[in-house]
């Protein structure tokens, strides 16, 4: 049986995302020259850039094609996934394949240079916009799923792919767990098995090479050979994606949720304060490195409670609740209706002069998830 106060707290999500977040953000963050805006001030008025990044145009694309596919205000969402898949293949994309890092609002790339996770992006966009039947979707998702296979793909002596072109001296897990994600879109899109093994590939590097093996808690970076490098962290807001993602793939394939998750779940709860806050980053031994708090440490931990739930692990809702609550009380409530206030500084203050629209991405899809769940 769901929860009462999880239902409660998923039907005031879902209210809100439709009755005022999409208008929101259709109303005040569509560019009226090219793709949508990159930010607002926090009264919500525009913010007048010359440029926007690629995952942001990705991000938002995605933002709509799951509104569409929701039952947002269909044709309007319909346009604004257009929009979207048109500021992308046109204006984004490198003759190679992959997607650049900036695109001008004047048109074209500002900055051309390639990154796993700008294109990563791209490809969970134009998997979504797929499932919506937009035209031309499908063809570009599949067209990006290649590029990263020829151009980024590693030698399978070194694992996983190139987090950037040219080939950085430092691994980085960040990257590979969005371009899982990606995948895993991409797959549930069109069926590809191609990117469900892609997928697994990824989740496979996760268990070997990604891990501290004493702990289980998951590393951010490395030297080439996967080893300790400088600026290697613990991160508990992608330990907790890592569970939810793990559990996507069980999902999608039927098959059993790594192990991996069990221990990254249970380092994630240690690194979480004990009134729910996410930190952004802890030391290698536990130790808060950066105390700084964004929206997306928050919907993440919402995410693998959820998760957890449908695992049966009888204290998950408990935390799901805080974490929600928590998220609704800092980032939500005291922002414009419709949009959030992302980040508060290591004082527990408010810490951001204007309003990013790439949060959207992190806030919606928990939301989805928590009207999955509870079933409403």
């Amino acid at each position: 049986m769901v929860d009462d106060g999880l239902k409660a707290r998923a039907i005031k999500a879902r209210d809100w995302m439709l009755e005022a977040s999409f208008p929101f953000w259709a109303d005040h963050g569509v560019h009226p020259v090219l793709g949508f805006r990159e930010r607002l001030t926090m009264a919500g008025d525009p913010i007048e850039d010359s440029d926007t990044r690629v995952r942001l145009q990705a991000r938002q694309t995605f933002c709509f094609a799951f509104a569409q596919l929701i039952g947002w205000q269909d044709p309007r969402a319909k346009d604004l996934v257009a929009r979207g898949i048109e500021t992308l293949t046109t204006h984004c994309q490198r003759p190679d394949g992959l997607y650049g890092a900036r695109m001008a609002y004047a048109g074209g790339l500002s900055n051309a240079s390639a990154d796993l996770y700008d294109t990563a992006f791209a490809l969970l966009a134009l998997s979504w916009a797929t499932r919506t039947g937009a035209n031309g979707a499908a063809e570009a998702a599949a067209a990006a799923s290649a590029a990263i296979e020829s151009v980024l793909k590693r030698p399978a002596s070194e694992g996983g792919y190139r987090e950037a072109l040219p080939a950085p001296e430092l691994r980085l897990q960040n990257p590979h767990m969005h371009l899982f994600e990606s995948s895993l879109a991409f797959h549930e899109a069109t069926g590809d098995a191609d990117a469900l093994a892609r997928a697994k590939g990824i989740e496979s590097l996760l268990e070997t090479r990604f891990l501290l093996p004493e702990i289980g808690a998951l590393r951010e970076v490395f030297t080439p050979n996967w080893g300790p490098a400088p600026g290697d962290r613990l991160e508990a807001g992608h330990q907790y994606e890592w569970v939810w993602l793990m559990a996507e793939r069980a999902r999608l394939d039927g098959k059993p949720v790594s192990p991996a998750a069990e221990g990254l779940y249970a380092n994630a709860l240690k690194l979480t304060g004990s009134d729910g806050a996410v930190a952004l980053s802890h030391t290698l031994d536990g130790q808060v490195l950066d105390a700084t708090e964004r929206t997306w440490g928050l919907t993440e931990a919402l995410k693998a409670h959820l998760a957890r739930i449908e695992q049966g692990d009888g204290a998950a809702t408990a935390h799901a609740i805080q974490s929600f609550d928590r998220m609704w009380a800092r980032h939500v409530d005291p922002a414009p209706e419709g949009g959030w206030l992302d980040k508060y500084g290591p004082d527990g203050q408010p810490d951001t002069a204007d309003m990013t629209a790439a949060t959207g991405y992190h806030i919606y899809v928990a939301i989805a998830e928590l009207m999955r769940v509870a079933e409403i």
